[in-house]
This record gives C-alpha cells, sequence and structure tokens, in this order.
C-alpha cells in the first residue's frame, strides 16, 4: 500500500472522527451526568430550621409588640 493511501486513509478518518468524537463527547457528558444522579445515592442537608418570608415575619413581630 503505498504512503499517499495511507495518508488518504489518516485523511478522511480525522475528517470523520473529530467531528463526531466532538459532538459525542457533549452528548456522553450529558448521559454520565444523569446516570449519576440516578443511580448514586442522595445527600442530604442538615436541616438548620424553616426558612421564612421577611415580610412574614416581620408583620407577626409588630403583631406581638402590639399586643
Amino acid at each position: 500500500m503505498p504512503i499517499g493511501d495511507i495518508l488518504q486513509v489518516i485523511l478522511i478518518t480525522a475528517l470523520v472522527m473529530l467531528p463526531l468524537g466532538h459532538f459525542m463527547g457533549q452528548r456522553l457528558q450529558k448521559w454520565r451526568k444523569n446516570c449519576r444522579q440516578l443511580l448514586r445515592q442522595p445527600r442530604y442537608l442538615k436541616s438548620e430550621g424553616v426558612w421564612q418570608n421577611t415580610t412574614e415575619s416581620q408583620t407577626q413581630a409588630k403583631s406581638k409588640n402590639e399586643k
């Protein structure tokens, strides 16, 4: 097989595989992320209490002060 044919095969392979690899790399990252989320155990946060809306807490504090 002449060197020219080998270079043509390498060039054609590169032209096909580089864009395909880039496209599949982006897709695989999304698939890996989704699989990790499905298969891993969930992580829980410590409860630090209940969040309150600041306007509600201010109105409750005012009503308590008025009594």
